[in-house]
């Protein structure tokens, strides 16, 4: 179920990045993190997948899930989040990104989102892969993006949004 429409929408965006392989506690990617202390769930809605060179090897790529109520995630790459909210002032979020951290405790595999193929660079998406998710994000939980094997030097973009409250 998806939060009334009073709570404060966010997302955030990665450059293009390496990814690291599998589930990696030292990450780099896209990390969605909910603070040990913070007041609020995350929920995060949905994820953009932008791959723009072609992998030398095919790649499984989803999201992975962790939890850890007293380590905090080490944001290596602080990514700022970015308000959704069109009118009025910009609220900062209490959900922290990054694309690159080091993770107190190692992630389960979630969902798989897609598979990208080798082959030419005619073959690449040519647009991002835009994936609808209902993942509530409790304090001292993550979501990272997922990738069977390090992707090519940055070859991919990633995006979260997600909702507070």
């Amino acid at each position: 179920m998806a939060f009334p429409i009073t709570y404060a929408t966010y997302s955030a965006s990665t450059g293009l990045v390496t990814t690291s392989a599998g589930l990696a506690t030292t990450f780099t990617g896209l990390v969605l993190t909910n603070p040990i202390n913070s007041p609020v769930q995350l929920q995060l809605t949905s994820v953009t997948i932008l791959p723009v060179v072609a992998q030398t090897a095919a790649l499984q790529v989803g999201l992975s899930l962790g939890f850890n109520g007293t380590t905090a995630v080490t944001q290596t790459t602080p990514i700022t989040p970015a308000s959704n909210l069109v009118l009025g002032p910009q609220q900062p979020g209490k959900g922290l990104a990054a694309s690159a951290a080091t993770l107190p405790t190692a992630t389960i595999l979630g969902p798989l989102i897609t598979e990208l193929e080798t082959g030419a660079i005619t073959t690449v998406p040519v647009a991002g892969i835009v994936y609808p998710v209902n993942i509530v994000i409790s304090p001292g939980g993550y979501v990272a993006t997922y990738t069977s094997a390090a992707s090519v030097a940055s070859s991919l973009a990633f995006s979260f949004t997600w909702q507070e409250g």
